[in-house]
């Protein structure tokens, strides 16, 4: 390279300088020592001086910074391992590879004793490998529970970023029993898919009981920070939704969902529960004792925190939409009160709403996001037919049949498992056997998820339709199975299911 000149005018030639050519520089011609040079330096070449034109010695290229040995750089880029935060000896933004660490939050966090981290496994070292079990598990967890979480794939997937970055990052009360949690729900999801499931079942209630506890001693401790625990086994998951419920709604008049990411996070997902929840429910009437629910209350929490355009976007549904399933469990608790004739007007509004509601604008070019809010579309017009009209199943049957039919194209793109709820609501109504056939072909995906109430899910399913037909043949009419109206809630409480549908 060396023996290389080049003509740069009248005024001079290149002057091979390093690091710069300034004749070269000044007139703006390409010089070929500008070219990166890429070397091949073996394990431990310490004597290796680049020499080359254009290239900085080391000393400049890494002015202002610490140098580290290979041992220590070594260490460094191990570090960025969520499970090996032991043993740190520098911080992380003190070395050149801050690259590999994940994006912070934008709002300030306390700062982090990694001891604490620590302390969180050191209940869990009997047997030996229970720490082991813990990394395994959260990643299992990350890998393939937290992608189920969705119906799709999308970057904003909280399961995957920011619940466990806030399980891993935290020693407060929320965030521990939040890892706690996580590590409970990938062990019961690895038991359910029959992996060591009496091993897993041993980690499940270990760490289930840990979070419970860690989420007693922070409200006992009156922490802020938010996290949601909830259990899939029968009736226990109603009493941790109440009780999250009524958390967030202490904190109505202060609205944290509006300055807080974490809490916006975790007061959807409530949200999003009650939404479903409120739709399970038997028609309230009025007596001198009955409590109705206060929709009013509900509404304004819920719709303080669905300000946000993209709230719903966990489900795959838009905001309008669970809008108006929200409206439609109102109107029907109002029309249990009196006549529906006296809502006719409300009731004709709301239904030409549903019909209209269109998916997330943000999602405009994905046909799979547009497949999947066009099945929760009819689940809820399926919903609407039978809490207010009280329909039977034959005048929803081209609703049913395009739902299980979209439901069938769905699971052949192989991107994910639809939102329960609205194959449910579709299900339950079905007495033609090819649709059986549909919902059959569905359950058995279901049941790759590992998720625990797909069994009780299946089991209710099999029983509403068993009664329909017992029925029908009691009653020997010349209708057709179609013409029985049959309230899935009814067959739930007499077979002692209690199903949370999500």
């Amino acid at each position: 390279m060396s023996e290389i000149t080049r003509d740069v005018g009248i005024a001079g030639h290149c002057d091979e300088s390093i690091p710069e050519c300034t004749p070269c520089r000044k007139r703006g011609f390409p010089c070929s020592g500008y070219t990166p040079v890429l070397v091949w330096v073996t394990p431990n070449d310490k004597g290796y001086e680049s020499g080359r034109r254009r290239a900085l010695h080391s000393p400049l290229t890494w002015r202002g910074h610490k140098i580290y040995d290979s041992d220590t750089v070594d260490g460094l880029i191990s570090q960025c391992n969520i499970f090996e935060l032991h043993g740190r000896s520098h911080e992380l933004l003190a070395g050149p590879f801050t690259v590999f660490a994940s994006a912070t939050s934008p709002t300030p966090s306390p700062q982090i004793s990694l001891s604490n981290m620590d302390k969180i496994f050191e209940d869990l070292q009997d047997p030996p490998q229970a720490k082991d079990s813990a990394a395994f598990l959260f990643h299992h967890y990350l890998s393939y529970v937290a992608r189920n979480m969705m119906p799709f794939e999308d970057p904003r997937n909280p399961w995957r970023s920011f619940y466990p970055f806030m399980a891993r990052c935290g020693y407060l009360g929320g965030q521990k029993s939040l890892l706690y949690a996580i590590l409970a729900q990938a062990a019961g999801n690895l038991a359910h898919l029959g992996w060591k499931v009496e091993y897993m079942s041993t980690l499940t209630i270990k760490y289930y009981a840990l979070a419970i506890e860690s989420m007693r001693k922070g409200l006992q401790e009156g922490q802020k920070d938010f996290s949601l625990i909830y259990n899939g086994k029968f009736k226990a998951w109603k009493l941790h939704f109440n009780g999250g419920w009524d958390f967030i709604n202490s904190y109505l008049n202060q609205t944290p969902w509006h300055s807080s990411e974490a809490a916006w996070l975790t007061s959807q997902s409530l949200c999003l529960l009650k939404i479903r929840f409120d739709t399970m429910q038997q028609r309230a009437y009025k007596t001198a004792d009955s409590k109705i629910p206060d929709f009013n209350l509900e509404r304004s929490l819920i719709s303080s925190v669905a300000s946000r355009t993209d709230f719903g976007f966990t489900t795959g549904a838009s905001s309008g939409l669970l809008n108006c399933i929200m409206e439609i469990t109102r109107l029907a608790s109002d029309c249990s009160q009196m006549s529906s004739e006296d809502h006719r007007g409300a009731i004709n509004q709301l239904y030409q709403r549903v019909k209209e509601c269109s998916h997330p604008q943000e999602y405009s070019d994905k046909h799979i996001v547009k497949l999947h809010h066009r099945i929760f579309q009819l689940g809820a017009i399926i919903y609407f037919h039978r809490a207010i009209f009280n329909s039977p199943p034959r005048t929803i049957v081209p609703y049913i049949d395009e739902l299980l039919r979209k439901v069938k194209d769905y699971q052949q793109l192989g991107v994910g498992y639809v939102t329960l709820w609205p194959v449910f609501v579709a299900a339950v109504e079905v007495y033609k056997q090819e649709h059986k056939v549909l919902v059959r072909e569905w359950l058995h995906e279901c049941d790759k998820m590992g998720a625990a109430s797909r069994k009780d899910i299946r089991e209710l399913i099999e029983a509403v339709w068993e009664r329909r037909a017992s029925i029908y043949e009691r009653v020997s009419v010349e209708e057709e199975q179609g013409e029985i109206v049959l309230d899935w809630r009814e067959v739930m409480k007499e077979r002692q299911l209690d199903i949370l549908l999500v």
